[in-house]
């Protein structure tokens, strides 16, 4: 019965001259064989009892009279059956319980009057593929016919979305069928309703809710809670529930980068699992440089799957626009040309982001694969990158003084930074894709303290959209917002932008 409750394992009771009452209430002969055994099994008779409880509870076989030929011929039947349809869900199922019991709720498994389509949604890696795998073996034996399609994006790419319907068709049929029509094939797996028997119950994972519009109903599946996460990699990094003390704090540290992703947690636990202290310290201060290989590969997959225009929206999120308001950023990037509300909702549709009270938000993991994504163009050397967020990394750009031609953003946070503007009016010359300039501080002491002045002849690049600096003294002679869309000044002592009349048709938000 626990294999049941945490594995989603079938259960089918025998009750082998049994009354079920008795087993499900332990009376007549079973709650004589209980009162014998409490007195040498105290601390382990209420756990028999509660599982013999839910076992009497489960529709079985009540074999009293009768062939017992022809119940063993019907329960070898089921059983392979069974054995066909039960898929593999790994051990370690943490945080699942709700949402089997929501998808439950929204299959409505005892209605056969009509055709269910119920979608499951959510980020790579968070454990869509595993909860369908897990509702798939608990309502399997109720349909006399199952396929579940596995890597059906893989297989589409190599084998074409022909294969895959042969296969579904092979799998509820259990006959081979040969598809002609292959141009139609591969504009259809699912379709409609009435494509399918009335009773039958469909099941979509997928990171893109776009795909989701002829859903019923829509299972969206979020990070696990801080004691859930415990709880799982703690099975994986040291084969239990529990934390190891002495490494409690390197656990916290190593949860807190996770931020609630299964996989995380399970591919890390893993990794650390059985190593001493000082190599756990090496691998967490890893991290922080160099993502998991394994981590990044399964949440870029819904970046490689975006256009031009929406990989650079995601990537101007994730260096640069993270928290901001979502009104805001579009204004901004409207003006760039990427018609970002079409982008935007393309990326939250992709959970790649989440809206909430509009403001734009992006899992830590995620954000982390874009600028992964970023540093890939040209490994180890920033000055080359198109956006620039560390302030090590820009530390490094500004002092080379070499390239800097495609730096498109910086967002550089000065409470944490070396001293990164002594020939700061060469290197902005070059930036002449620079887009969108922030100068800040995240301590308000400093933010209040320390003043910035430009060089004589400092200019800012014309292409700038938005220039957020903060205690900047002034602004150049010659500065020209001909193409900025909101300028931001915070704590400066600039009284006035400028003295001349200027071309500022596209500005938006001043601050």
């Amino acid at each position: 019965m626990e294999c049941r409750q945490e594995f989603g394992q079938i259960v089918l009771p025998v009750f082998y001259h049994v009354n079920p009452s008795d087993v499900r209430k332990q009376t007549g002969s079973f709650g004589k064989a209980f009162t014998n055994h409490e007195i040498n099994w105290k601390n382990k008779v209420q756990i028999w009892r509660d599982s013999l409880t839910e076992a009497g509870n489960i529709s079985g076989w009540d074999i009293e009279d009768g062939y017992e030929s022809k119940f063993i011929k019907e329960i070898s039947d089921i059983c392979k059956r069974l054995n066909d349809k039960c898929l593999f869900v790994g051990e370690n199922l943490v945080g699942m319980d709700s949402y089997l019991r929501e998808l439950t709720s929204k299959l409505k498994i005892q209605s056969n009057d009509d055709v269910r389509i119920v979608g499951i949604g959510g980020v790579g890696g968070i454990g869509k593929t595993t909860i369908a795998k897990a509702i798939y073996n608990q309502i399997s034996f109720d349909f006399g016919s199952v396929s579940f399609l596995e890597n059906v994006k893989a297989i589409c790419k190599t084998g074409g979305i022909h294969d895959l319907q042969k296969r579904l068709l092979r799998d509820i049929t259990g006959e081979k069928h040969y598809i002609r029509n292959i141009s139609r094939g591969a504009k259809y797996l699912i379709g409609e309703h009435h494509w399918f028997g009335r009773g039958s119950r469909v099941l979509i994972t997928t990171r893109d809710r776009n795909s989701l519009h002829k859903v019923d109903d829509l299972c969206e599946i979020e990070g696990l809670n801080l004691e859930e996460a415990l709880k799982l990699f703690g099975l994986y990094a040291f084969q239990q529930n529990l934390l190891d003390k002495d490494y409690n704090i390197l656990s916290d540290d190593v949860i807190h980068y996770c931020q609630g992703l299964p996989l995380a947690l399970k591919v890390l636990g893993s990794l650390l699992r059985g190593k001493r202290t000082s190599e756990w310290k090496s691998e967490v201060h890893k991290l922080k440089n160099i993502p998991n290989a394994k981590i990044q590969d399964v949440l870029k997959i819904s970046y490689d799957e975006l256009d031009r225009t929406q990989q650079a929206i995601f990537l101007d999120i994730a260096c640069f626009f993270k928290g901001e308001d979502r009104d805001f950023v579009s204004k901004i990037l409207d003006c760039c040309e990427m018609f970002a509300e079409s982008g935007i909702g393309f990326l939250e549709a992709k959970c790649l982001i989440t809206v909430s009270h509009n403001k734009i938000y992006m899992h830590d993991l995620i954000q982390e694969m874009g600028w992964e994504v970023i540093r890939q163009q040209h490994p180890k050397d920033p000055n080359k990158w198109s956006r620039l967020w560390n302030p090590d990394d820009i530390y490094c750009a500004f002092i080379s003084e070499k390239g800097m031609k495609n730096v498109e953003t910086i967002s550089l946070e000065l409470s944490r930074s070396k001293e990164v503007f002594a020939n700061m009016k060469k290197v902005f010359a070059k930036m002449k894709k620079l887009r969108l300039l922030r100068v800040y501080y995240s301590d308000d002491t400093m933010r209040k303290k320390y003043k910035i002045s430009l060089p004589e002849g400092f200019e800012f690049p014309r292409e700038l959209r938005y220039l957020h600096w903060e205690g900047l003294e002034a602004l150049p002679l010659n500065f020209d917002p001909e193409n900025l869309v909101a300028i931001n000044l915070k704590c400066s002592n600039i009284k006035k932008l400028w003295k001349m009349k200027k071309h500022h048709e596209k500005l938006k938000f001043v601050d």
